[in-house]
């Protein structure tokens, strides 16, 4: 179990360790900021819109190894630098994390799509584009893509990619800013693009500095293992890849959640994957935050947030970046900075600003697994104030429950009249008590919460139409479905009941990742693995796996199966990395609702 910063406090706390400071001063916001990075070339400015590159960049010689592109292992279990590269005739590449072929089988650069058509808007272009040289790494490339970009402010650039033909998944309800109906009068930025292969650019007009840019340089004649070289877009049903240069040693920050420096290391794979897992290092964990802050030599920042909430991952190499997903479109945003306070400020005008929280929570909070009884807890409480220590909050781990049941309390280690009094004595001397509040509901009997939200048919279900069903602490489970607007009602219901009976003051929305003990359906013949509808691959384990857990595991493993459905025919494979925010949300509605006051609501 843990916790995930929820997205606006992730940037900003980034912003300020990265050494940016949000001022009132706007004027201060324009001044480089003052310290000294790692000297780095600048990023080949791409050519003039009407250029063409030179199509069929697949080389004679047959090591051709692009270390940013799909690694298909070449000896497993490893091998010598020798052993792969001469006698297997391999590519040799070290990389991190565990789980990223270090040999694997050449990869010659693919070129992705090229532009067929092109008309200016009243906010920037759209362009049709088919596929060149295709990839058809695992099914043909769409047969068909449409580019937008909108200016949507000096500072904001929109740049989309889909499918014209054919609805694919795209997030819901978290852009908070609207497509705008004109060009911005002074833009921070240039876009290009080139036609054959198709990229574009994206270039910052103060300096002529090259922000982003999707087109690969030409590889060297020969042999190359270069990460400077890079496939063309890729877009097929369950894969898509875009890469962008980089200059040489760049400073990334972001790509969560993981347990790594802050700068990210070059030469590494970050895999975006909602999983409950402790603080393992280099693996995706609790958050998924794909939006980076890149920091030029100078001072000068810019960010970059796709909006796409399949399962991702990003190999950070020396001189560019790729990023590849399992579904959806690719949605990005460009923030201009210039400084890093200024993109944060700009990112969460699209995502959404920091929930202001309740001026309580910022004091000192006291939380453990363990406290077996209401004892135990007024002792930690008792011993705090008998050594003088400030205690703003004291908090309580699942020991609470009542057989682990969310919305209980024990009747012998936690009887609901001790704790009323316990809650009282701590509001009458100004604390505030919070407790955990596990997002799956046991199926029980004479329990209110699941048979209340079985007839009102509020869960997830699995390929049967039926709850689907895993386990974690009170035993069989179920999931809500908070894509159901009928959710949020039972949910409020839920959770009034139970302040009605203990004042607390917060809840702590755990395990909402979605966590559960069992690797997809517990019963094993409700475990799909068949495609799904429309879909060329298993949705457990599609053709490209990301590398999840640090060693490219199924996509069900130690949560639900990625077929479970949500209101709206919604997929999991589509939605799962939003289930936690979406929980969290239906929480502090309801909390707001019933308390009248700005609640707290850890996740």
């Amino acid at each position: 179990m843990g916790k995930v910063i929820s997205v606006p406090i992730l940037v900003i706390l980034l912003s300020l360790l990265i050494g940016s400071v949000l001022s009132m001063d706007q004027q201060h916001f324009r001044k480089p900021l003052p310290f000294k990075l790692p000297s780095s070339s600048k990023v080949a400015s791409p050519p003039p819109p009407s250029d063409h590159h030179k199509s069929g960049l697949a080389l004679n010689d047959t090591q051709e190894c692009t270390l940013g592109g799909v690694r298909e292992d070449c000896c497993p279990g490893g091998c010598s630098q020798s052993d792969c590269e001469d006698t297997r005739g391999c590519c040799y590449a070290p990389a991190v994390p565990s789980g990223i072929p270090w040999c694997f089988k050449p990869n010659p650069v693919v070129q992705g799509y090229k532009v067929v058509s092109v008309a200016t808007t009243a906010t920037g272009l759209e362009a049709m584009l088919a596929p060149q040289g295709a990839a058809n790494y695992y099914t043909p490339d769409v047969a068909s893509l449409k580019l937008v970009v909108w200016m949507e402010t000096n500072t904001r650039l929109h740049v989309k990619i889909f499918d014209p033909n054919n609805n694919r998944w795209e997030v819901p309800k978290v852009v908070k800013t609207g497509i705008p109906t004109t060009k911005p009068s002074n833009p921070f930025y240039k876009f290009t693009y080139t036609t054959q292969p198709f990229g574009f650019a994206v270039t910052r007009v103060a300096d002529g500095s090259v922000l982003i840019n999707t087109t690969s340089p030409a590889p060297p004649s020969g042999s190359y293992t270069s990460d400077k070289v890079f496939n063309g877009l890729i877009f097929e049903d369950q894969y898509l890849e875009i890469s962008t240069q980089l200059p040489t040693n760049p400073n990334i920050y972001g790509l969560g959640e993981h347990v790594t420096s802050l700068r990210l290391a070059t030469n590494q794979v970050y895999t975006m994957f909602a999983a409950d897992r402790g603080t393992v290092p280099e693996i995706n964990l609790y958050g998924v935050h794909p939006f980076y802050v890149d920091l030029r030599s100078g001072g000068n920042a810019h960010g970059l947030f796709l909006l796409n909430s399949n399962a991702q991952e990003v190999y950070l190499g020396t001189d560019s970046l790729t990023w590849r997903t399992v579904g959806g479109i690719l949605d990005f945003y460009v923030f201009l900075g210039p400084s890093p306070a200024e993109v944060v400020a700009q990112y969460t005008e699209v995502v959404g600003r920091p929930y202001m929280p309740p001026y309580w929570s910022l004091g000192w909070h006291q939380c453990r697994w363990g406290y077996h009884t209401i004892q135990d807890v007024e002792t930690v409480v008792t011993k705090y104030a008998q050594n003088n220590i400030p205690l703003e909050t004291m908090w309580s781990d699942i020991d609470y429950m009542h057989e682990y049941l969310d919305f209980t309390f024990s009747p012998t280690r936690f009887p609901v009249a001790q704790m009323s009094n316990f809650v009282q004595k701590l509001h009458t001397n100004g604390q505030h008590y919070v407790v955990i509040n596990d997002c799956g509901i046991a199926n029980a009997t004479d329990y209110p919460a699941w048979s209340e939200g079985l007839s009102q048919k509020v869960f997830i279900t699995d390929s049967n139409g039926q709850p689907f069903m895993g386990k974690v602490w009170p035993g069989i489970t179920s999931w809500p479905d908070f894509f159901n607007p009928a959710t949020q009602p039972w949910w409020s219901t839920q959770i009034k009941g139970f302040l009605n009976a203990v004042p607390l003051d917060g809840l702590w929305d755990d395990m909402n990742e979605i966590s559960n003990f069992c690797d997809g359906a517990c019963q094993s013949s409700l475990t799909s693995s068949v495609p799904a509808p429309g879909l060329p691959g298993s949705l457990n384990n599609p053709p490209y796996s990301i590398n999840n857990g640090g060693s490219r595991q199924a996509l069900n493993i130690k949560t639900t199966d990625m077929t479970v459905k949500h209101y709206g025919d919604i997929l999991e494979y589509n939605a799962h990395s939003l289930f936690g925010s979406a929980e969290s949300n239906a929480t502090r509605i309801s909390l707001e609702t019933i308390t009248g006051k700005r609640a707290l609501v850890s996740h």
